[in-house]
């Protein structure tokens, strides 16, 4: 139960920082581009070293195709401020998280206080120790870090207001084989590939500050569909399309005061019985039904 929790987690973060530095690359062979290159080289390079603190929000959603369709759409929206040290120190962040699964809402989240991290699941905090901690920080770094090179094409797209600001954006299209290679780790190589043979699609957005460079937008669109008789990671979807929606505010104004929450308890004390961490445990042990899946979401209604 709590390394899929920590991997769900894992995944939802690598997701968002992936989002964040995936601006530093470009094709040095495309004259055209070059504007649209220095402009993600500037991004990456101003998000990676000025970018102090804001507000962080971001939707991952889901549009399935086959049996898995009859839920309907499946979402996962993540808010909250955070702050990143000046230091090498743990950032400092208090997200909420919804999932929307088959019509139903479950509530979770993360706190960390720059030396603790916990979980937010169903109103209740549970403590993550170090060991977890370092072991899906030392996963992110790499998923971060290894696709930087998957942009291809890329192009600016005139000027736009994000949050009452002027940026600057840029589109372009993503290799889907360079930007799963950060996987490693968080799904076998036999699967990483499957998924990235079935994208069909992948094309982003960015919106870059006009004057600091930092990062205000992101949008990543994916169309995918698994070969005829293959099996896919989970049964009952046939194909579909992701969206992963990334955006900025207040940054470096004045930073949150966040806090470790009281009372907090063991992470071997989350219930399975319900909500969120019930959904996590009997999604886990349904080994990837879509059917299954369906099941866990009428047994556990929030």
């Amino acid at each position: 139960m709590i390394s899929t929790l920590s991997r769900v987690l894992l995944v939802l973060a690598a997701a968002v920082l992936c989002a964040l530095a995936i601006g530093a690359c470009g094709d040095d062979s495309e004259k055209q581009a070059s504007s649209a290159k220095q402009v993600l080289e500037e991004t990456f390079k101003a998000t990676s070293t000025s970018l102090r603190s804001g507000r962080l929000d971001a939707r991952l959603q889901l549009e399935p195709e086959g049996l898995l369709a009859l839920g309907g759409p499946i979402s996962l929206d993540v808010k909250g401020p955070f702050v990143v040290p000046d230091n090498e120190g743990q950032p400092l962040a208090d997200l909420s998280a919804v999932v929307t699964l088959a019509g139903q809402r479950y509530d979770g989240g993360l706190i960390s206080d720059g030396s603790r991290a916990f979980l937010k699941l169903d109103g209740k905090a549970y403590r993550l120790d170090a060991q977890q901690r370092s072991g899906s920080g030392t996963q992110l770094k790499s998923f971060a870090f290894e696709p930087l090179g998957a942009i291809e094409g890329e192009q600016t797209k005139g000027n736009a207001r994000i949050g009452g600001l002027d940026t600057i954006r840029v589109t372009g299209k993503v290799d889907p084989q360079r930007l799963l290679a950060g996987l490693d780790g968080l799904v076998d190589a036999k699967m990483g590939k499957q998924i990235a043979d079935s994208v069909k699609s992948a094309d982003f957005e960015l919106w870059s500050g006009a004057e600091d460079k930092i990062v205000r937008q992101f949008v990543l669109r994916l169309g995918f569909e698994f070969a005829a008789g293959s099996k896919p990671p989970i049964s009952g979807l046939e194909a579909g399309k992701i969206e992963l929606r990334v955006r900025l505010d207040d940054v470096n104004g004045k930073p949150a005061d966040i806090k470790a929450p009281k009372n907090a308890l063991p992470l071997s004390k989350v219930p399975t019985d319900r909500g969120l961490g019930g959904l996590v445990e009997c999604v886990s042990n349904a080994g990837g039904s879509g059917t299954g899946v369906a099941q866990c979401v009428s047994a556990l209604k929030p």
